[in-house]
């Protein structure tokens, strides 16, 4: 196997290296002045296929590289220009400069509609990718489109990124369906319906904001086919396992956009290993902290315990064994030209198992013992999520916006456990209720004045209800291997009023903004511990009835300045904070007045920018730490907070080299940040072999560095882009164990990557990379483990009606006391014929070739390692059939 990707990588970077000739020049007037915005386009000699096209720059400047079989033609237009044809003849030589002088051509034009089929577009701030330029024919949903655009990445977890920063929106004709969760159209709405990707930049999520606010956010927009608007259509995808027939893919789309009315409708369902939706929180509570008028985005209900499976460095879909069922009814109505009302009705079942094998080993001073973990959960949630927006343009300049969302959350979670040879069942039942309204009037003043009223009001609550049998712990009068439930219940109420002015002088540019706002939010934790025979706990160290308010009445002010090439921003805040703690019935309540602070520096010149900032910020503590007695988090974990009221405070320095921008040639990205915590919650932690009680403690000084290079480099002769980056990351922190002396620890992570990606616009194309992850932890001993992901992905259009994919992974690991590296292969495939006349596509897919069914890697903590053994979903071959209409 390795042989052969060797072969094939040689091979097809050979003969892409031959294949290739770049033409430079400069265009010019009569006045031997240089002419901007002329197109020059190289076509086959028949004048019928389009090889390589190109723009010139301010200069006069182009360079255009692509394949020339014996005579091409070279044409050089542009409106105001007669157009300029040249013939061209292969020879030995890939590069031909040809320096090119045009005449000017008088217009007369009464009424003049030009229709440019050009790859890339650029109209302000709005950037135009013909969709057709970009596909081939191997995309299935909108995900694997935007992967094949320039300046456009889709991480592993579908985070859908434009240079290193992620998108506000991922929109339809210009409506937006899901916010954050627009995972859920990249996962599963077809490619074909769409003509245009917009990227849009500088975006602003209320349009009176335009101009007015400082954005530096990215948005998408999918531009659909006129066949495809005021028509019901969609498609339907039914996918198979051959052999067993117990596999199983569902997946169908329907859809009509309309001017006035629009519809999306989706269902999936599978247990094949497909993460349909991403992560639902997305959707349910998107957060925005950046965003004018964003307050509560970050509030929600604490949970005490969760249930979950261990993360590994894998894609989900290896470790994912799954049976889920998603329905989803969106619906977007416009009643008048002023009037826009947008639903959404999201259910959502699902079905997860996970299985890990563990030995974790603690190895600190005198403490030293094995723990062994036969770890299998079951996981069972439904979740009915509803969300109602209503957006009024009561005027020209005044707008009114009320987003209103409720969440139901079932969750049935069961795991059994053989710890140490000794059988342990847990079992978890968890509830959420949520309901959420936002309100947002906005009122333009006058040309760059702008004045927001924001209130908003949650209620969220969680109960859950954990019983675990066999517990390996005495507390008070519970001996070992007695049966434990924990009840607790989990509320948080948040209410918040918050007025805005933003203005910004259209003469010097200059931008100010004040914000006067009060937030309360309020939360109630009753936890408490009792026998599966409601036998009482008599020591109340392990029982909570806390009811904790903050309130944080506060005035921001931020004031933005240019300078020629440079600009500042300044910005302070005044909080006057209130909180109120009771206790078991016995209250207390604090006052405190904070000023936060911070300064940015901009230089911008051309393709170069370099940003500081400096950033000083005061937080409260939240009912996390602020709790006093003990809450079970784990079957062997106890865990409580200081106890007392407290405020962490921390400075922030970050500097930034910025060369080019995301869609240049050259892209390069410098970026280093410490992190002062003046101070900040660690742990007191009790370790035994059976159970570890947490104390969270406050103490000074923690440091952390973190340095970030990014370079992504366009190779023209190769079609193929190059992606780097590098990251080196340190941290100091501070702990206690088993009452001992305080423990200093260093941690020390390296992250190197390498990628390449053609975009050839013939048979073939090739996705390769690998990713080295080393993590070092220094306590009484240096503990480090090296991770390494590699991958090839490879594409072959073998004619207009069959597309094939080879995907190859190989993940491996080593480190301290392993003796040898550990490395594990992947292949899966996938062949897909269209039959177009019929709308109709089939393909055969094979996933986990070489059947690799367990998995094992190796990580570090400040008290150990953890060995881990992961099952992995087993080789299964699926043949699906997919129905457009």
């Amino acid at each position: 196997m390795k042989s052969i990707t060797f072969i094939l990588l040689g091979f097809f970077i050979s003969t892409s290296l031959s294949a290739q000739k770049i033409i430079t020049g400069f265009v010019k007037d009569k006045k031997n002045e240089p002419v901007m915005f002329i197109n020059v386009i190289l076509k086959d000699s028949a004048n019928t296929r389009t090889l390589a096209f190109t723009q010139t720059n301010e200069n006069g400047y182009y360079e255009l590289s692509g394949v020339i079989k014996e005579k091409c033609q070279l044409s050089f237009s542009g409106i105001g220009y007669e157009t300029k044809r040249l013939m061209i003849e292969s020879n030995s030589n890939n590069q031909l400069k040809l320096d090119v002088e045009l005449e000017q051509s008088p217009i007369v034009l009464n009424e003049v509609i030009v229709h440019a089929d050009l790859p890339i577009r650029e109209k302000k701030d709005t950037v135009v990718f013909s969709v057709k330029a970009f596909a081939d024919g191997t995309e299935q949903v909108i995900e694997d489109l935007l992967k094949k655009i320039p300046g456009i990445s889709v991480d592993e977890k579908g985070v859908i990124k434009v240079g290193n920063k992620e998108i506000e929106r991922l929109m339809i004709d210009g409506d937006d369906f899901f916010e954050k969760g627009y995972k859920i159209i990249a996962k599963n709405m077809p490619v074909h319906p769409v003509e245009k990707v917009e990227l849009l930049q500088h975006y602003s999520k209320n349009h009176l904001l335009k101009g007015v606010e400082d954005s530096e956010k990215y948005a998408l927009n999918l531009r659909l086919k006129e066949e495809a608007k005021r028509f019901w259509f969609g498609n339907i995808n039914v996918t198979l396992s051959p052999i067993n027939l117990q596999q199983y893919l569902f997946k169908s789309n329907l859809m009509n956009f309309g001017n006035k009315n629009k519809f999306y409708f989706l269902t999936n369902a599978n247990n094949i290993g497909v993460d349909a939706i991403g992560d639902v929180e997305e959707l349910i509570r998107p957060v925005g902290l950046d965003d004018i008028g964003s307050i509560g985005d970050d509030q929600q209900a604490y949970k005490t315990i969760n249930i979950i499976s261990t993360p590994t460095n894998f894609s989900k879909n290896r470790t994912n064994f799954n049976n889920d069922k998603l329905i989803s009814l969106n619906s977007i109505f416009n009643p008048t030209q002023k009037l826009k009302i947008k639903s959404i009705i999201f259910l959502n079942s699902t079905a997860n198992n996970f299985f890990n094998k563990t030995i974790n080993t603690v190895a600190v001073k005198d403490i030293n013992f094995v723990n062994t973990e036969d770890y299998r959960l079951f996981k069972n949630g439904k979740v009915i999520f509803g969300k109602l927006d209503l957006t009024h343009d009561i005027s020209k300049n005044q707008n009114f916006q009320s987003i209103n969302k409720f969440s139901i959350s079932d969750n049935r979670d069961k795991s059994n456990i053989l710890f140490n040879d000794i059988y342990i069942s847990e079992k978890m039942l968890f509830r959420n209720h949520l309901i959420d309204n936002k309100n947002t009037y906005t009122i333009k003043l006058k040309q760059g004045r702008v004045f927001l009223l924001n209130t908003r009001i949650i209620d969220d609550r969680s109960p859950q209800n954990y019983q675990i049998n066999n517990f390996q712990y005495q507390i008070s009068n519970f001996s070992e291997n007695s049966n434990i439930a924990q009840n607790s219940e989990n509320r948080m109420r948040f209410y918040a009023v918050e007025s805005s002015l933003l203005n910004k002088s259209n003469l010097t540019k200059r931008r100010l903004e004040l914000h006067l706002g009060s937030t309360l939010r309020d939360d109630l934790l009753i936890s408490d511990f009792n026998t599966d025979k409601s036998k009482p706990l008599w020591n109340n160290d392990y029982k909570n009835l806390v009811r904790y308010i903050s309130n944080d009445t506060y005035l921001k002010s931020k004031y933005f300045f240019p300078l020629k090439n440079f600009s500042a921003t300044a910005n302070l805040e005044i909080h006057q904070l209130y909180n109120y703690l009771n206790e078991n019935n016995i209250s207390r309540n604090q006052t405190y007045t904070f000023l936060n602070h911070g300064a940015n520096l901009d230089w911008n010149k051309q393709k170069h920018r370099i940003n500081t900032s400096y950033n000083y910020n005061i937080t409260n503590a939240s009912i996390i730490e602020v709790y006093n007695h003990y809450i079970l988090t784990g079957f062997r974990n106890l865990t409580r907070g200081s106890g007392d009221f407290n405020q962490i405070d921390a400075s922030t320095y970050k500097i930034n080299y910025q060369f080019g921008n995301w869609n240049d040639r050259t892209f390069a990205n410098l970026s280093v940040m410490y992190i002062k915590n003046h101070n900040f919650f660690t742990t007191n932690t009790t370790i035994s072999p059976t159970m570890s009680k947490l104390d969270k403690v406050l103490f000074n000084d923690r440091n952390q560095i973190n340095y970030t290079i990014n370079y992504d480099y366009y190779i023209k002769s190769l079609k193929t882009r190059i992606k780097t980056e590098a990251m080196f990351s340190f941290a100091d922190y501070k702990n206690i164990i088993n009452d001992t002396e305080l423990r200093f620890i260093k941690s020390k992570n390296y992250l190197y990557s390498l990628e390449l990606r053609s975009g050839f616009k013939g048979m073939f194309n090739y996705y390769i990379g690998t990713k080295w992850n080393d993590n070092n932890i220094q306590a009484y001993r240096n503990i480090k483990v090296i991770n390494n992901i590699s991958f090839l992905d490879l594409s072959l259009n073998l004619n207009k009606n069959i597309v094939a994919q080879l995907q190859c992974e190989r993940y491996s690991f080593t480190g301290t006391s392993i003796r040898k590296s550990n490395s594990y292969y992947f292949t899966d495939f996938d062949i897909k014929y269209a039959i177009p006349k019929n709308k109709l596509s089939i393909s055969l897919s094979g996933k986990n070739l070489f059947n690799t069914t367990i998995y094992h890697n190796y990580t570090v903590n400040d008290i150990g390692s953890v060995y881990n053994e992961y099952r992995l979903l087993p080789r299964f071959v699926l043949l699906r059939a997919e129905y457009s209409f």
